[in-house]
Formats: C-alpha cells, sequence, structure tokens
C-alpha cells in the first residue's frame, strides 16, 4: 500500500499457497495481538525441521515448543513469527499406524 503496508506474503507451498498479512485494519485484517491470540496453528511438513526452526529464529521468530523427535513419527517444534502467528514445523520420519502411535502415546496426556 502507499503507507508501507505489506499487504500479504505468499508462500508456495508444494502446488498450493498460504498468503499471510500484516495487520489492516482497515482491511479487517487483523493480528493475533489484537484479537486475543491466534485460534490457528499452521502445519508445515518440510525436508529439514532443524534448518528451517534455525531460519525462522535468526529472522525473528521466538520458539513455543523445541523441535524434538515426537511419539507419532515426525521431528516437530512449535515457532511464533514476530506477528505471533503460530507455525508447527515437522519432518516425517516413520510412517506409523494408528495401534503404532496409540502403544508409544505417553500415558500423561
Amino acid at each position: 500500500m502507499s503507507d508501507g503496508t505489506v499487504l500479504f506474503v505468499e508462500l508456495a507451498l508444494g502446488e498450493g499457497r498460504v498468503l499471510i498479512s500484516e495487520e489492516t485494519p482497515s482491511l479487517n485484517a487483523l493480528a493475533p495481538p489484537t484479537i486475543g491470540g491466534s485460534p490457528v496453528m499452521l502445519l508445515v511438513e518440510v525436508d529439514d525441521v532443524d534448518t528451517v526452526a534455525r531460519r525462522a529464529t535468526e529472522a525473528g521468530a521466538e520458539v513455543e515448543m523445541p523441535v524434538q523427535e515426537m511419539f507419532w513419527g515426525e521431528r516437530y517444534g512449535v515457532l511464533v513469527d514476530p506477528f505471533d502467528h503460530r507455525w508447527a514445523v515437522s519432518t516425517i520420519r516413520e510412517q506409523l499406524t494408528p495401534d503404532d502411535i496409540a502403544s508409544r502415546t505417553p500415558t500423561d496426556i
């Protein structure tokens, strides 16, 4: 926009696209802090979750949940970008059946 507002950033994900916008109240595009947080977490499957998480934190994201091996067969972590959008990033390590996951699920969940 003429005032320098970024209308959106477009991310190409395979054949799909995700558009994230800067807060622009005149277009009813409100940021999570304005509405009391976001009910949404975006999940992105990537080839190298550790590199993606490192690059995101270098760009200003904060770690909500460190990248780690998860019982459901993924290396997984959660980041919060500078606009308070939550991003889960993961790399699939194993293809597990529902029974496999159930047998690995911690009892305190």
